[in-house]
């Protein structure tokens, strides 16, 4: 159900996508309709250098929140199943502080990912 996002599309995620923001993750999502009925999720985590500075701590986040977004698969399935959609998102980190508990990040993407469902329905 997960693929990461090429060059391209990361891209075309910032141009043409919407911003969710359940604090301290930022969401961008881009929806688009599939031809198969298929459902298509591409991912991607970013950790901004100016917020972080150590590539230690800014990797670290983004080991977080890879596995809080797996921890949400059921949530998932549920929301993206419902629609067949090709789905395009990243999630950037947005604040600066380098220990940020694990919790915080599984409630803010599970947050963003409900808001998106409510906004496709």
């Amino acid at each position: 159900m997960k693929n990461s996002l090429s060059a391209a599309e990361f891209s075309a995620v910032f141009a043409k996508g919407s911003t969710v923001v359940s604090f301290p993750v930022k969401m961008v999502a881009y929806v688009q309709s599939s031809e198969e009925n298929m459902v298509i999720v591409k991912t991607a985590f970013a950790v901004p250098k100016r917020m972080i500075k150590k590539a230690t701590a800014r990797n670290r986040i983004k080991r977080q929140l890879r596995a809080a977004f797996q921890r949400q698969e059921n949530v998932l399935r549920e929301t993206f199943l419902a629609t067949p959609n090709s789905y395009n998102l990243i999630f950037m980190y947005c604040d600066s502080q380098k220990d940020v508990a694990f919790i915080t990040l599984e409630k803010s993407i599970y947050e963003n990912v409900k808001i998106l469902a409510n906004s496709i329905k």
